[in-house]
């Protein structure tokens, strides 16, 4: 349970950005909550400060705490998570590439992709590593698919073969 406020608030990183970016372009919040923008930046700020601790205290807990396959499947379901995010980001990227005026936008949401990119490459890199101690990933196999948890969409991949690996290991040793 100490696992899932951590694994939760790195899943939901992603989204932030599209909740942030329908309060600026349909107005909802934006007078009341966010004043004249300068706190919607303050409240982005925010969400990244938290996704970085929060994708912290992660790694940390599933380094000490977590068995392998516990720590393959969080890892995986913080992947999986963010596939709807990644296609309405890069939906909205296109749209926004359509325009001088909003190329901007489409260069923000790539960087906030790196970050989420980032965050939850942490956390499958720790997992990753949990496997190899558990001695159910070669040595070649964790250094590969650490390596893996960085690249966009062959993380999803590599996280998901993580998780189906240690869970076939675990099946086979309890046999």
């Amino acid at each position: 349970m100490k696992l899932f406020v951590p694994a939760a608030l790195t899943a939901l990183f992603p989204y932030t950005l599209l909740a942030a970016l329908h309060c600026l372009f349909t107005g909802f919040g934006m007078d009341t909550v966010f004043g004249d923008g300068i706190g919607l930046l303050l409240a982005l700020g925010a969400a990244v400060l938290a996704a970085a601790v929060s994708a912290a205290v992660l790694c940390i807990q599933l380094r000490r705490d977590a068995p392998p396959r516990t720590a393959a499947r969080i890892a995986m379901l913080i992947k999986l998570a963010h596939i709807p995010a990644y296609l309405a980001l890069f939906a909205l990227g296109l749209m926004f590439l359509l325009t001088v005026f909003t190329a901007g936008f489409t260069l923000f949401i790539v960087l906030w992709d790196c970050l989420a990119i980032a965050f939850s490459g942490a956390a499958g890199a720790v997992a990753v590593c949990r496997c190899h101690r558990g001695g159910v990933l070669t040595r070649t196999e964790w250094i590969a698919h650490t390596v893996l948890q960085f690249i966009f969409c062959a993380d999803v991949v590599s996280a998901v073969i993580v998780s189906r690996k240690v869970a076939l290991a675990q099946r086979s040793a309890e046999r």
